[in-house]
């Protein structure tokens, strides 16, 4: 007797699906880590036009966009931090002291990222997801 005979077609579907979405879901981390690179997920604090945070009206409020990705190429060899979005050309920045692809650090300030106005954070990528694609938006905790 074959034991796939015995799982019902849609669940066999169900486990394939879900096994080719988690591949997907991960992917990009995995890629960034044999590729030496980073990739931030940044988001922008925006405050509606027109309101003051000292009179508070109704309509006013803040709301959280995200803003594009941006990639860093390591390069632990030559203590060098390649820059890279969507919508900006590569910016190699520098002075940078690298140790590995996630412990680095630049001084460089002078680069533009092309975030909307407002305060710029960081978010993790499923959240930073869920917001670009769904409008979720994130808890930041103490804005």
């Amino acid at each position: 007797m074959n034991v796939l005979n015995l799982i019902p077609i849609y669940s066999r579907l169900f486990a394939v699906t879900v096994g080719a979405i988690l591949l997907v879901w991960y992917w990009a981390p995995i890629r960034d880590h044999f590729a030496n690179r980073f990739t931030a997920y940044p988001v922008a604090v925006v405050v509606s036009p027109g309101c003051v945070k000292e009179q508070p009206r109704k309509g006013c409020g803040e709301s959280v966009r995200a803003a594009t990705a941006q990639v860093f190429l390591i390069d632990v060899e030559h203590q060098a931090v390649e820059m890279k979005s969507v919508t900006t050309e590569p910016v190699r920045l520098q002075p940078c002291a690298v140790h590995d692809r996630v412990n680095w650090s630049c001084y460089d300030v002078s680069v533009g990222d092309g975030v909307p106005s407002g305060i710029k954070r960081y978010i993790p990528r499923t959240s930073w997801l869920l917001l670009k694609y769904l409008g979720i938006q994130p808890n930041l905790g103490g804005r």
